[in-house]
């Protein structure tokens, strides 16, 4: 079958039959046995390549932390710094390095020292080779402190230089730097194949994304915007009500402020972000589409902080040591004066904030405890008095204990209220919900991990009689409580060159009396064809209750009237490194959605009505993913990402591709880092017009064949930064996003005679900033 058939030639095959499901799952088992068999056949090698990009930082074996298992550091095997030319007297530079997992450095950032010999450290070092971190007995990568020692050779001595390594010949370059790991934390732990992650570090660098990691994930493949800038994403298919939420595994309702605003996180909080397309792992659920997690970062054990003024919003962050060391305290927030912007031009009001507060505080040797709050706030009002706002807020208490090196438990208790408000009245979610998990490595190519969590919501709407669609907003959104619990196990083999990660996840879900029971198995499996390749494949089933309505606090839908929404992914792909440090990724994926709620694919509109809530569909989404990039982080950067994907959806007798299929979406950018703190980079974003509306006796269909016009847009930035001392820098950056100033066609709808475009935009955002760090 041809992968852009009609979807009416497909339908018969897309029921939810248990044969479809039972051969669904055979297509991965049939390969994974494949590559164990050639496994057998290979000789065990560890697997030098955490898939698809990412760094989570799980353990440290700083003096402070929890020990983990046991750790080798990366040994240095060329690592030599030139004494700067210019300078006078010695000096001493600690550098944060990233070394990979194949030994090379990745990112260096200076923590102490001084100039000229912080940037002659931070650029030198990006050449340095090292023997990767080993744990568990394979490499990993890792982040270190490394500590440089620079000495001006006296005239009439000769440059020294370490054993293996060339000297100079010249007595005004360096005798060799000596360097000594100070801390090592474990970054390469790995993450579920087809999953994508954007670190702080890439964000910050990448035009259009204003240093957000959250906004940086619409230059993924497979993302698409609903409109461009707007961050309601369909990811493969799965609409932004199917698309999950968690930091630091909590869920919340949303990731950014309104009005095109920022993320609602500050970002040097964000250690990296996730994002899980298909099969994530089985801890997160409750979603049939993709999953978008953050992992945040510990404060550091020393005072400091950032400041930054940008044209929109003042933001800041402080955090520092106390009890000895053995606890760390963290206070972030950001205020938006657009209000004071906008009342120069309009009556209308806009206004966002949002904070955070944490605290960790380590009781033993073995045992941590945490207390982590934030929350966001939107409000607008225009000139009639009509308003509208919305809020969420976090407490997350939570424990870590290890038993022994090798065996953890991590549990926490979260609570939550969530509140949308307009003149009409508001919604209210007030949750309590607990998860733990247990996880350990059972053995020296083993590890598995059980646990459960726990939820409990309490709504309630309070709406006046007169409002328009009490009726319907009643029976969508009735007081009431919900509850859901799950339990979930997962365990990870490494085989050889293989390795397996299967998991299942059940959750039971309870709402006005209504019980149903999602059962959700997930495998993935990657193997190692040679030290530079791979290939990797996933598969899911998964399932969440009704759900039409994304990012509004409070308004989840009562009941679990039609059952839940359902979904089976699968993808395939290979994964290697090229020449000059780049990254290069293909990826095959299919999708197939029962029951599904899309009011905004099906019908191009979120109608918040009873008949909305209980239309259901069948979609499915196939396409090709192919990403190349090469580190933000380089002096010389680079991305390409092109998705061609197809996106369909059935719907009573109405039948056709979604109202938001993009047949082609591609970003691509530059970058480059100059001397002296400055560096430019733009990147471009294109993808194909919206599919055309028509009206039919079955309903209104979407023709793929006649097109909205294509999109582009030009994001563009500009950065100089200067190097104070240790810790301390400050930097002005110019950013647009839109910077060509192009409009998007959002809708285009064919009558009998005439057709007729709704526009969008253009919008432009323009931004600039002063940032700094102490």
């Amino acid at each position: 079958m041809p992968p852009f058939s009609p979807i009416s030639a497909q339908l018969p095959r897309l029921r939810p039959r248990p044969s479809l499901l039972l051969g669904f799952l055979g297509d991965l088992w049939c390969a994974t046995l494949f590559t164990l068999g050639l496994a057998q056949a290979a000789p065990n090698a560890p697997d030098p390549h955490p898939q698809a990009g990412s760094s989570p930082a799980l353990v440290s074996t700083s003096p402070n932390a929890v020990h983990p298992p046991s750790i080798t550091p990366p040994s240095p095997i060329q690592a030599i710094s030139q004494y700067p030319e210019g300078a006078t007297g010695s000096s001493v530079v600690e550098l944060e390095l990233i070394v990979s997992a194949t030994g090379e450095v990745v990112l260096a950032r200076a923590v102490r020292g001084a100039p000229p010999f912080t940037g002659a450290a931070e650029e030198q070092a990006l050449r340095w080779k090292f023997v990767p971190a080993i744990q568990a007995g394979k490499p990993v990568a890792a982040k270190i402190r490394y500590e440089v020692r620079f000495e001006q050779a006296p005239p009439s001595e000769p440059t020294a230089a370490p054993k293996g390594e060339q000297g100079s010949d010249s007595t005004a370059l360096a005798r060799a730097a000596e360097a000594r790991p100070l801390e090592v934390t474990v970054l390469g732990a790995d993450v579920p194949a087809d999953t994508s992650s954007v670190s702080r570090a890439e964000a910050r660098q990448l035009p259009g994304a204003f240093c957000d990691p959250f906004r940086a994930i619409e230059s993924l493949p497979g993302v698409t915007s609903v409109v461009s800038g707007l961050p309601f994403f369909f990811i493969r298919g799965a609409p932004p009500g199917n698309v999950g939420y968690f930091i630091d595994g909590v869920s919340v309702p949303l990731l950014f402020h309104a009005f095109l605003g920022p993320q609602v996180i500050h970002p040097s909080l964000i250690e990296r972000v996730d994002l899980y397309r298909g099969g994530p792992p089985a801890e997160l659920g409750r979603y049939a589409g993709a999953i978008i997690s953050s992992k945040t970062t510990p404060p550091p054990p020393r005072f400091g902080g950032e400041a930054s003024v940008r044209v929109l919003d003042a933001g800041g962050l402080v955090h520092a040591p106390f009890a000895n060391g053995n606890g760390q305290m963290l206070l972030a927030g950001r205020y938006s004066y657009t209000g004071l912007i906008a009342s120069l031009f309009t009556d209308a009001s806009i206004a966002y904030w949002d904070y955070q507060a944490r605290t960790d505080y380590k009781l033993t040797s073995q045992n941590s405890i945490g207390v982590f709050a934030f929350g966001a706030y939107d409000y607008f009002a225009d000139n009639n008095r009509d308003f509208a706002g919305t809020e969420f807020h976090r407490v997350d208490l939570r424990h870590t204990g290890h038993f022994d090196a090798s065996t953890k438990l991590e549990s926490a208790v979260t609570l939550g209220i969530d509140r949308s408000r307009t003149t009409l009245g508001y919604l209210v979610d007030r949750t309590l919900r607990a998860r733990s998990a247990l996880s350990t490595d059972f053995a020296d190519n083993a590890s598995f991990t059980l646990g459960g969590d726990a939820a409990l919501d309490f709504f309630v709407l309070n709406v006046g009689r007169d409002a328009a669609n009490y009726a319907d907003l009643k029976a969508l959104f009735p007081t009431r409580m919900d509850a859901t619990y799950a339990a979930f196990a997962e365990t990870e083999w490494r085989l050889g060159r293989v390795r397996v990660t299967p998991g299942i996840r059940v959750d039971r879900y309870h709402s006005l009396g209504q019980t149903e029971l999602g059962v959700d198995p997930r495998i993935s499996a990657v193997y190692q064809l040679t030290p530079e390749s791979s290939l990797f494949q996933s598969l899911g089933l998964l399932h969440q209750p009704p759900s039409f309505l994304p990012a509004v606090p409070g308004a989840r839908v009562a009941g679990l009237k039609g059952g839940l929404q359902s979904s089976a992914q699968h993808s395939f792909g290979a994964k290697t490194h090229l020449p000059l440090q780049i990254t290069g990724t293909a990826t095959t994926f299919q999708s197939i959605f029962f029951d599904l709620n899309d009011p905004l694919g099906t019908m191009g509109q979120a109608d918040v009505d009873a008949e909305s809530r209980d239309s259901r569909a069948l979609g499915r989404a196939v396409g090709l993913e192919l990403d190349l990039r090469r580190a933000l982080t380089e002096r010389l950067s680079g991305q390409l990402s092109y998705t061609l994907s197809r996106t369909t959806r059935a719907y009573g007798k109405s039948e056709g591709v979604s109202a938001f299929d993009r047949t082609h979406v591609a970003n691509f950018g530059i970058g480059y880092r100059f001397d002296r703190g400055y560096q430019l980079g733009g990147r471009g974003v294109f993808y194909t017009g919206v599919p055309t509306r028509r009206l039919t006796d079955d309903g209104p269909r979407y023709d793929s064949a006649d097109r909205a016009s294509s999109f582009f847009r030009l994001d563009l930035r500009a950065e100089k930064r200067w190097v104070l001392g240790p810790n301390r820098d400050i930097g002005v950056h110019l950013e647009v996003f839109n910077a060509t100033l192009n409009k998007e066609v959002v809708r285009r709808e064919c009558g009998p005679r005439s057709c007729e475009s709704t526009v969008a935009g253009p919008f432009t955002i323009p931004n600039i900033g002063v940032d700094a760090t102490f």
